[in-house]
Order: C-alpha cells, then structure tokens, then sequence
C-alpha cells in the first residue's frame, strides 16, 4: 500500500504534490498544536488570598489557654490610595471565673479609655504585603492599654493566623494563634419570649 501512495505522487505534477505537502503539514502541525493545547494542565484561578483573614476568629489566654475573645477582621477600602487596609473588632468577650462579663478599657491610653471591650477597635492600620503575611498594622491588648505594631500569618490553609504583636522589630514581641471561628460556635441570645 505504502509503494503505491508513493508511485501515485511521483506520477502527480509537481503543483500537486506541493500543494499535497502543504495541507498535510498543516494539518499535522493543527493537530500537535491542538494535543498540546488540550493535554497541557490548566492551572486554576488562584484565590484571593487577602479574604483568608476576614472573618472571625477566636483568641485565647497565652497563660490558661482558654477561650477569651471572639475578634472580627474586617477589610475597609481607603479609596485605592494605598491598598486595602484590615480592622479587628472585639465582637464578643468570653470571661473566666470572676471576670467581669462587660469589661471596659480602664488602662488605655488614648479615646478608648474606659470604653467597653466589645466593639472596640483593637486591629487597624493592617495590610497585606505579600503571600500569607499582612503587616505594618498595630494592636491594642485591652488588659493593659499597651499598643502593637503588629505582623499577622495566615497559617494552615486559612484555618488559623499566627498574631505577633511586636515594638520595634519583630523578635521582640510575642505571639498567639488565633482560631477560626466555625459556624455553629457563636450562640445568638434567643429574642422570643417564651
């Protein structure tokens, strides 16, 4: 069969047979191109990473380990100067035995004197540099007054950030993992009188 497809373009014109290479090799050179298209992997849109750190997010004591706070990070735009930039509001105080249930800030040092914990503002200023990592923030410890700068990780897939708040650089500060709050843990008063 092979002697005869080649007998048969030796006898065409030599027209013919250029013409016959031409739309071969253009079809041999639209199938690779089309195998390599579909057999190449495609690489799947990448997720915003700065919505990993938006959400809630349960803090604990660094001494007992018990759950203190629930802390809600919030993306507020300040108008594409300069980025998005992060906000940490205290959403909801869990006290320990003897605590006050509605603790206020007697030892801050600026208008959040004597304010009430919840609802209070203790992450600002906080952007996302790169990667898992937002910085150049600063963070308010309610149980001192003491302000941070401050240097967020998401770690874990998102599951849990590593809070390090800091003065001056980095090595000298200390650090908390932070949990995500699932769903189901954050318990609404029941506003139906029996």
């Amino acid at each position: 069969m092979m002697v005869g497809t080649i007998t048969f373009l030796l006898d065409l014109p030599w027209s013919h047979l250029k013409l016959f290479w031409k739309s071969t090799f253009t079809v041999l050179l639209l199938g690779v191109v089309a195998f390599a298209t579909l057999a190449s992997p495609v690489a799947p849109a990448k997720p915003d990473i700065t919505d990993k750190i938006i959400g809630l997010w349960e803090q604990y004591d660094d001494d007992t380990h018990l759950l203190t706070s629930i802390v809600r990070i919030v993306r507020k735009s300040d108008g594409g100067k300069a980025g998005d930039m992060y906000e940490g509001y205290v959403e909801k105080v869990i006290p320990g035995p003897g605590e006050e249930a509605n603790p206020r800030c007697g030892k801050c040092k600026d208008g959040r004197k004597d304010q009430a914990v919840v609802g209070m503002q203790i992450i600002s200023n906080l952007r996302h540099t790169n990667g898992d990592y937002y910085e150049q923030g600063e963070i308010l410890d309610p149980d001192t007054g003491d302000i941070y700068r401050l240097r967020i990780s998401v770690i874990e897939s998102g599951v849990k950030l590593d809070v390090r708040g800091y003065i001056g650089i980095s090595l000298f500060g200390r650090s908390q993992i932070w949990r995500r709050v699932a769903p189901i843990t954050i318990q609404l008063p029941n506003l139906v009188k029996p």
